[in-house]
């Protein structure tokens, strides 16, 4: 059961990745939901336009509720690689 559940986790986040890769130019809406690694600048934002809550880098003293901007900073599915910066708007 656990395998299987790892294996869902993978999966996602695989096209999850492929969809930034192929939507890497635009920006969307969201609003910072709380700090992940602060030391990091690293926070969970909500993105409604795809009803999913992300991680990206966000600005130094963002607080619960703040608009923010997202896009897309570094992408590579083949790497397992994504990298998104929340900007104040």
């Amino acid at each position: 059961m656990r395998e299987g559940l790892t294996i869902a986790r993978e999966d996602q986040r695989h096209w999850q990745q492929v969809w930034f890769e192929r939507h890497q130019s635009h920006q969307w809406p969201v609003d910072f939901l709380r700090w992940l690694r602060p030391q990091d600048r690293l926070g969970l934002v909500r993105l409604d336009e795809l009803a999913m809550d992300v991680a990206a880098e966000c600005p130094a003293g963002s607080l619960p509720g703040d608009a923010l901007l997202l896009r897309v900073d570094q992408v590579d599915s083949q790497c397992d690689q994504l990298r998104l910066l929340a900007l104040a708007r």
